[in-house]
């Protein structure tokens, strides 16, 4: 069963800075999508928020290192 995943990327600010929708096995891991933003979008990254199919929606505050990249930090859920 595929399943479908919504992206957003939103900066210090609250200004939307990426966004992309896929289907599982097609980017369907948020580390996997972080990863793949270019290093200044990844550099200006606050919040990740993840919407999937069926309701699950879950946010990722993003960590800022100087080195070696800014990372996801662990799983906020939502109700």
């Amino acid at each position: 069963m595929l399943i479908f995943n919504s992206y957003v990327v939103f900066d210090k600010e609250g200004s939307l800075i990426a966004h992309a929708r896929s289907l599982s096995g097609d980017n369907s891991n948020p580390e996997k999508y972080f990863e793949g933003l270019s290093r200044g979008t990844q550099c200006q990254a606050h919040i990740l928020i993840v919407v999937q199919e069926g309701g699950y929606v879950a946010r990722y505050r993003v960590t800022q290192p100087s080195i070696p990249a800014p990372t996801l930090g662990p799983r906020e859920n939502f109700i």
